[in-house]
């Protein structure tokens, strides 16, 4: 249930603006009259509530984290009210152009900029929309042109607002509506000047340089010492690092932390899949690295020693239980763990020594290396059998999206409890 409370604020919101909306009506028989004009509006309405939770749930708040169980639950709430609120707005003017059909001028007067600015606003608001919707959907963009086109959202915002609160519609007939929206309009604001130019400066940011890189086949590690403030972080936790390099760029980008809190170094595991990770091995030592964090509660919940837990990892995937058996040393209770890391080929299992380095000294505690070009995709069955049963036993899953989903499926689908099962969607970074 925990992980619904984001949708619930958006839910409840949007019901509060429909039932504003219908109060607005002295006569609802309007409604009724002219029903292209009333889905408009409402679908107005709510495009702006939507959008306005869409920006909220961007901040990286950490206060909201906590509330909504992780920021893959704040990014993914973040997404839905993004697209539903394109849908909402794109679709807001055509219901006012079928409400004049066939008076083609009339239908005009919502589709092309005129004499009258408040009708400017929403038009132009309209064609920001799409073409940032063209620009982050639909052209694949790198990163650092995609956030910059992905920050038009907030300006599509700020006109829709402005438009609805100039138009002479239900907001200026009926106060309690009229303070609604201005309440929406303050959230979303100040979320997105937070976002866009406070974020940085006052956001939970550590300094720290890059004292060590080393890479293990396509993967490359980042050692980080602090400068002064030591970041404090939970096995499982990720983090946004800013190099201070010409070589990457300032944009912020996120990883797991894949280090305990041993000899105050933090160490960051990224995969070389794209531009940004294949010039991390090539950065220089001592540069300045700004970390934001930490974020995630995808370990938080591990039972103490009386209780079983299955880890099972994809590929890069064992990131976040590297940082916990490194802190087992430090705290005894992750105990009777058995760490499933999967990977395809043997081979590309480069974290093993390090594994059973830190797991020999866990009690009732092993790991097994599952290469799927030899066995196959890790399944149900097999979890039963390296736990001796799939009761009485708290489960974390990290790595592919699909080996989760399908995981978790054929759990619950034998009776094993969904709060019993823990993954965190890292797709989202």
């Amino acid at each position: 249930m925990k992980e619904y409370k984001g949708y619930l604020i958006v839910v409840l919101a949007c019901l509060t603006t429909t039932g504003l909306w219908i109060l607005s009506k002295s006569d609802l028989g309007s409604v009724v009259a002219s029903p292209f004009i009333a889905i408009g509006q409402l679908l107005a309405l709510l495009g702006l509530v939507l959008m306005a939770a869409n920006l909220f749930f961007a901040t990286k708040s950490r206060l909201i984290e906590k509330y909504v169980s992780g920021l893959d639950k704040m990014y993914i709430i973040h997404r839905l009210t993004g697209s539903f609120a394109f849908v909402f707005l794109v679709q807001h003017p055509l219901f006012f152009v079928l409400s004049v059909l066939p008076n083609k001028v009339l239908a005009y007067r919502y589709l092309l900029p005129g004499a009258d600015i408040s009708y400017n606003l929403g038009i132009f608001a309209e064609y920001l929309l799409v073409l940032t919707f063209i620009f982050i959907v639909v052209i694949k963009l790198p990163y650092h042109l995609w956030k910059i086109a992905h920050k038009l959202t907030g300006i599509v915002f700020i006109l829709g607002v402005l438009h609805a609160l100039s138009i002479g519609s239900d907001i200026a007939v009926y106060l309690p509506l009229k303070i609604w929206i201005y309440l929406v309009a303050v959230v979303g604001l100040l979320s997105y000047i937070y976002t866009t130019l406070f974020y940085r400066k006052l956001g939970p940011r550590y300094d720290y340089l890059l004292a060590k890189i080393e890479v293990l086949s396509d993967v490359v590690n980042l050692y980080l010492k602090p400068i002064m403030r030591q970041l404090h972080f939970d096995a499982g936790q990720f983090c946004y690092i800013d190099v201070e390099s010409d070589l990457t760029g300032r944009e912020l980008h996120p990883f797991t932390i894949s280090s305990g809190q041993i000899d105050g170094l933090v160490r960051v595991s990224a995969k070389k899949s794209g531009d940004y990770t294949h010039k991390l091995e090539h950065l220089s030592l001592g540069s300045k690295v700004n970390i934001y964090g930490p974020y995630g509660t995808f370990l938080s919940d591990i039972p103490d020693v009386d209780g079983k837990v299955v880890l099972v990892a994809g590929g890069i995937g064992i990131t976040p239980f590297l940082s916990l058996v490194q802190r087992n040393i430090l705290n005894a209770k992750y105990s009777k763990l058995s760490l499933i890391y999967s990977v395809k080929n043997l081979g590309d299992a480069i974290f093993t020594d390090e594994l059973n380095l830190h797991i020999k000294k866990m009690k009732d505690s092993h790991l097994q290396v599952w290469a799927t070009s030899d066995k196959g995709r890790i399944t149900c069955s097999d979890l039963s059998t390296i736990n001796n049963g799939l009761d009485r036993t708290k489960y974390y899953f990290c790595g592919p999206k699909l080996m989760m989903e399908s995981l978790t499926k054929q759990l619950t689908s034998l009776g094993v409890r969904r709060d019993d099962i823990s993954f965190e969607d890292f797709s989202f970074l």
